[in-house]
């Protein structure tokens, strides 16, 4: 459900992209001047693109495995519920969002005057 129609006022779209963590990563100018992994047209497409590829991706929060055995995410319901709708109102706002899932740097990159994606 739009709360916020502020991207369709400033005709905004996304452009997705993914940097390992372990690796260099690039600034917005350098990202937007390569190809995108996702390009996506309303903040649902992109709140549904971030809850897939967060949960293929280990995203959550950091748990303690009991005896010892370290480190582990967890990512239930609840936290997918909270994220999407801490994602639509990032987005919906025409903003860009930038978060980790797993071993990724995420970037979705609020685009607006786009040669190659016109708005529809």
């Amino acid at each position: 459900m739009i709360v916020n129609d502020t991207w369709q006022i400033r005709q905004i779209h996304w452009h997705v992209y993914r940097e390992p963590r372990d690796g260099p990563t690039t600034d917005r100018t350098a990202r937007l001047r390569s190809t995108p992994v996702a390009v996506l047209w309303t903040p649902d497409q992109v709140a549904d693109w971030l809850d897939e590829h967060a949960a293929r991706h280990g995203a959550g929060r950091p748990v303690m495995l009991i005896g010892g055995g370290g480190w582990a995410a967890t990512f239930d319901e609840g936290d997918r519920d909270r994220l999407v709708g801490e994602n639509l109102a990032v987005v919906e706002a025409g903003r860009s969002l930038y978060t980790v899932h797993g071993p990724w740097w995420v970037y979705v990159e609020a685009v607006t005057d786009c040669p190659i994606h016109p708005a529809e």
